[in-house]
């Protein structure tokens, strides 16, 4: 999806929570020699959010979890202040999972795995998955997604969102 269509979507229904999908590439062990896996996700999120004025950012900046003054991007540099991250020619969109207490079925994304637009299950590769496949992004404050991966914006719910056709 083209990152003008996707900022389009994004600022088309400020302050409220969409739908974001993106597939990537999951990342695989060198000893897995099979076909490319596809992760699929979709999440209800909030973009266009100043960091700083988070209401979670300001306690744990309070109770000392995060330093008493923002120190920056940690790569990259902002295309377009508070949406579009640059960073060794990519661009990437910033994003927030929506909170519990305005998504209908709190903030989950619906997770997919796929070999050649084949649903498969997840633990019967998972042994082969990098670490890093298994971090829950739920608990981060903000998250990026390389804009190239993105596939879809909007008011549809995750569980309606159907990219496999």
């Amino acid at each position: 999806m083209d990152t003008e269509v996707i900022l389009k979507n994004l600022k088309s229904a400020p302050g409220s929570n969409l739908t974001a999908c993106w597939i990537r590439p999951v990342k695989t062990k060198k000893n897995y020699h099979g076909k490319e896996i596809t992760k699929m996700t979709c999440a209800k999120i909030r973009c266009g959010i100043d960091y700083e004025n988070i209401l979670r950012v300001k306690l744990r900046r309070e109770i000392g979890e995060l330093p008493e003054k923002n120190a920056g991007l940690p790569w990259g540099e902002w295309k377009e202040f508070p949406y579009i991250i640059t960073n060794n020619n990519q661009e990437y969109i910033r994003l927030y999972f929506a909170s519990d207490r305005f998504a209908e079925n709190g903030s989950k994304p619906v997770v997919s795995y796929w070999i050649d637009n084949a649903k498969i299950n997840k633990k019967d590769y998972e042994q082969y998955f990098l670490a890093s496949e298994f971090y829950d992004k739920t608990k981060m404050d903000c998250f990026t997604i390389n804009a190239r991966h993105i596939v879809y914006v909007g008011k549809k719910e995750p569980d309606e969102v159907n990219l496999t056709n």
